[in-house]
């Protein structure tokens, strides 16, 4: 778990706007920057390079008002940024407070003009998934082993 850095907007970010949605709540969360010269832009994921920040205004997209605000440093599982933060964003969804690692996010927007951001990656859920199938499975084949071995015994 470590943090990610995303391309550089058109311009150099003066701040971090907040997080939006770009047309409804099933739409990916959306990081917004504005710009020094005041332009804001969003971020979207799994674009092409140079689609990734869309320029918008602020109607171009619904503010996230529940759950985004200024970043909690004291979170022990998130590792320090990778530089002096200039500006920070957080986000924790529904179910944050029962799996805090899973379901909180943050971006960082550090002096040098970098973006990154952290989330628990997919890859690590994924994984957990595929090994307990192959635990579950694992187990009922020794187990189906095992029966058929006491079961030959028996006879």
């Amino acid at each position: 778990m470590d943090w990610l850095p995303l391309s550089s907007p058109p311009a150099r970010p003066g701040r971090i706007a907040g997080l939006g949605l770009e047309h409804s709540a099933e739409s990916d969360l959306l990081l917004v920057v504005q710009t020094v010269n005041g332009d804001l832009y969003y971020y979207r994921h799994g674009a092409a390079e140079s689609e990734h920040w869309v320029k918008t205004n602020e109607a171009g997209f619904r503010r996230v008002e529940e759950g985004g605000g200024p970043c909690v440093t004291a979170r022990s599982f998130i590792p320090p940024p990778p530089g002096q933060v200039a500006d920070c964003v957080e986000y924790a969804g529904y179910y944050a407070k029962q799996d805090p690692e899973v379901y909180v996010e943050q971006w960082v927007l550090l002096d040098d003009g970098t973006i990154w951001k952290w989330d628990y990656p997919d890859t690590i859920i994924r994984r957990n998934l595929l090994f307990g199938f192959i635990g579950l499975l694992g187990g009922g084949l020794i187990s189906g082993i095992v029966f058929i071995g006491i079961r030959g015994n028996r006879e």
